[in-house]
């Protein structure tokens, strides 16, 4: 079955086809005939369900990953308020004269512990911190949305088509919240 459109994309031809009567219009593919399985109505119902869970989870991943920036940014400040006391008050208790082995001793733990605290920042700031890019839908796949392809098929293969999609961006999401989290173990010092 054929069906007779003229689409925004590609305009039709203004020469007459032979025995039309007027203008040359694109004639668009079929839709395939489909199994009847999939245009029963609890086929959609299921498929209505498994999209909107793939979405919910999305919505999970989202404010996972908004909360290890919360969390990152919270320790990189607190991290921030550490170093500044430490370096005011560590000038002072430095400046004391603690004799010859302690003196030593002090001045490597205050390197020591202010070499931690500002590698636990960089780790936040590089591993949880560092803007990234989101995964969503592919902007070809949606550009495709208003041809005929799509808007005469079915309610399921559209959906298909979409939760593909959004499982794909899902599991690109779920691998950089995982990165994020191994980040701030390492930052924080916590083991798994």
């Amino acid at each position: 079955m054929a069906m007779t459109i003229s689409s925004r994309y590609h305009r039709p031809r203004d020469t007459d086809e032979p025995g039309s009567g007027g203008p040359t219009a694109r004639t668009a593919f079929a839709v395939p005939s489909l199994p009847p399985e999939l245009l029963d109505p609890k086929t959609e119902t299921t498929v209505d369900a498994l999209l909107d869970t793939v979405r919910h989870l999305l919505e999970e991943e989202n404010s996972r990953d908004q909360s290890f920036n919360t969390r990152g940014v919270g320790l990189a400040g607190f991290v921030g308020i550490i170093v500044s006391l430490n370096t005011t008050l560590g000038h002072d208790a430095l400046a004391a004269n603690w004799g010859t082995p302690w003196k030593g001793l002090a001045v490597g733990l205050f390197a020591g512990t202010l070499a931690s605290l500002v590698g636990s920042v960089v780790v936040v700031v590089i591993g949880v911190l560092r803007p990234r890019e989101t995964a969503t839908l592919g902007m070809a796949e949606v550009e495709k949305y208003p041809l005929p392809e799509y808007i005469y098929a079915p309610k399921v293969m559209n959906q298909g088509r979409i939760m593909r999609g959004l499982i794909d961006a899902l599991v690109i999401e779920r691998s950089r919240a995982g990165s994020k989290a191994t980040g701030l173990h390492w930052a924080t010092g916590y083991s798994s």
